[in-house]
């Protein structure tokens, strides 16, 4: 047998032992093989992908999410804040209680893909300046009041359509704070 294989069978083993472990430990929550890591709040459900170098430690995101009672979200920034505490929990409890390194590059990584997201998103579709996401789920352009609707699939390409409307706005000091990382 060769060295890799050896390697990937030791870290498959690893992974089988922390999914064991985890089991017990979140009994509530079915945890089960699949194509993506992914949290399902309706179903209590996670799930993992094996043989994946990083498998260990993105269970334990996913996981993180059912700790901090992660559920849905309705704005876009909502989902920023659930990502980084989730990797925030991962880093600062699981990972330690688990016995698997943290890698921080990781963990930047992934929150990385969905600010990228984020700002694909509020773009606006007219003169590219970031706009602001209201409480009808709608984006709105502080420059030229443009509003528009980005799709709903965090997974595909994101697309942006714009809504017949324009909005006017006078204080802009709140927004800025909540835009504020």
């Amino acid at each position: 047998m060769k060295s890799d294989d050896r390697e990937r069978e030791a870290s498959g083993q690893a992974l089988s032992r922390l999914v064991e472990k985890l089991r017990a430990d979140f009994s509530n929550v079915k945890i089960k093989e699949a194509g993506v890591f992914y949290w399902n709040p309706y179903e209590k459900e996670v799930g993992y992908l094996i043989g994946h170098e990083e498998s260990a430690l993105l269970l334990l995101h996913e996981l993180a999410h059912t700790e901090l009672g992660h559920e849905g979200y309705e704005w876009d920034m909502e989902l920023l804040q659930m990502e980084s505490a989730a990797w925030r929990k991962v880093r600062d409890e699981l990972s330690g209680r688990y016995g698997v390194r943290f890698d921080s590059e990781l963990a930047l990584r992934k929150l990385e893909t969905y600010r990228d997201w984020f700002w694909e998103r509020s773009s606006c579709p007219g003169c590219g300046t970031y706009g602001f996401q209201g409480l009808d789920a709608k984006y709105a352009c502080r420059a030229c009041q443009r509003v528009w609707r980005p799709n709903d699939n965090r997974f595909k390409r994101v697309w942006r359509k714009g809504v017949d409307e324009k909005r006017v706005f006078c204080d802009f000091s709140e927004i800025d704070k909540l835009l504020q990382f």
